[in-house]
């Protein structure tokens, strides 16, 4: 393993993690747009802009992305002058909140985040595909999930500065402090990522730039494997059972769930980026020698146990379990299933494929957070989470059942039965 790789990926997540965590969209950005009147179905919509803002523009990272020598330039030049400026922008909004309307501010905060989140959506295919040029698959889960554990590691110290502050200062200052410093942050972070050596990639010949037809062609290639599609439905049914991150928050604030100030309830969302880290560092190493889908397998039985502490916990320790667990899985989110992605790829053109399964979930994850908002606002948040913990169910079942782990060509079904 290339340990200057290793570390300045690890060093630049570092700076990522602290300046993502300082202004997290399930606790600081939540928070934010509540003090400014925002409802479930606002709330519900920040999972929607996640999962979905960048899913009908992800299809342009084929094109934009082209070069396969100069990808490393492309992807971090669009996180700095595409993706970050959002950062700062909010920031400004933040600062002139008090001589604007409650409504101006929810809408132009939520606005601005649906742009980052789409710049994000469109890069995300093209930097995973770089950094599997730059890792080979044989530790390539466990660089990932080093340099996630130490973003953890960060962004728990980010989610408890970040309290600390809104609990110190009156709104919006600490907002404005908060965005701000998370773009210093970004920009820092992205800067040390340009340190990583991807000497392999200099001087490869680029691949034609695809028309509509090599396209349509690598789409009906993937999804004609039965192995990608019953991952696809694993990962459709997980997302749609995860969608109620934000509503922690609204949980934990409520009479309910403890009624906790907005500050203390973003320092208690410092338990998710633990969680994060643990599950990034142990899944990645996991993943390299047993499989990568174990990780999502084991994630999803996490997902399970976090959403009964939803629906039957309250309380400190709840709340704190509850960020721990979501942190899990997200972990299990990021490093297990982007690696058991381009592990299910049937085809010789693995950025296709993960920007068609990014779009085929995405597009689940774009409509279940709202539905679910305009469940909470009928039925209360606790009903949306025992509506979560049944689909994390079906998730859980149908991926030890149907979804088979690549390496071995055996589902986990049949691997338990033949051990």
């Amino acid at each position: 393993m290339n340990r200057r790789n290793v570390i300045s990926m690890a060093t630049g997540e570092a700076f990522w993690g602290l300046a993502m965590a300082m202004v997290l969209s399930s606790t600081v950005l939540t928070v934010f747009l509540r003090e400014h009147g925002a409802g479930e179905t606002m709330i519900g919509s920040i999972s929607s802009i996640e999962s979905g803002a960048g899913v009908m523009l992800q299809f342009t990272g084929l094109f934009l992305f082209a070069s396969r020598g100069r990808r490393k330039q492309q992807a971090l030049g669009w996180h700095l002058y595409a993706m970050i400026p959002f950062l700062f922008l909010i920031g400004i909004l933040a600062c002139a909140s008090s001589r604007l309307s409650s409504a101006a501010v929810r809408w132009g905060a939520l606005i601005l985040y649906s742009g980052f989140a789409a710049a994000a959506g469109v890069v995300g295919a093209a930097f995973m595909d770089w950094l599997a040029h730059v890792f080979s698959e044989r530790v390539r889960g466990t660089a990932l999930g080093i340099s996630l554990c130490v973003s953890g590691l960060a962004g728990m110290g980010g989610s408890l500065l970040a309290g600390w502050l809104i609990r110190l200062q009156p709104s919006p200052n600490p907002y404005a402090y908060l965005y701000f410093g998370s773009g210093v942050l970004a920009v820092i972070g992205i800067l040390v990522y340009w340190r990583l050596d991807d000497a392999g990639s200099v001087g490869m010949e680029d691949a034609p730039r695809p028309g509509r037809e090599d396209v349509i062609r690598y789409i009906r290639a993937s999804l004609a494997d039965r192995n990608f599609r019953c991952f696809l439905v694993s990962r459709i049914l997980a997302t749609t059972g995860f969608c109620m991150v934000p509503f922690i928050a609204v949980q934990y604030t409520s009479p309910e769930g403890g009624a906790f100030s907005d500050g203390t309830v973003v320092s208690y969302g410092a338990a998710m980026a633990v969680g994060g880290a643990f599950s990034n560092l142990v899944f990645g190493r996991l993943g390299d020698r047993q499989g990568h889908a174990i990780g999502l397998l084991l994630g999803m039985i996490i997902q399970v146990t976090t959403l009964a502490v939803l629906v039957w916990g309250r309380g400190m320790w709840s709340c704190l379990a509850a960020y721990l667990g979501a942190g899990i899985c997200l972990g299990a989110g990021v490093v297990s299933h982007y690696n058991a992605l381009m592990e299910t790829c049937p085809h010789d053109n693995r950025f296709a494929h993960i920007t068609v399964g990014n779009f085929v979930i995405g597009l689940v994850g774009m409509a279940a957070p709202v539905l679910g908002g305009m469940a909470a606002a009928r039925w209360g948040v606790r009903t949306l989470f025992l509506i979560c913990l049944v689909f994390s169910l079906i998730a859980l079942v149908w991926h030890a059942f149907f979804v088979r782990e690549p390496r071995r060509d055996l589902s986990f079904t049949e691997m338990f039965l033949k051990s």
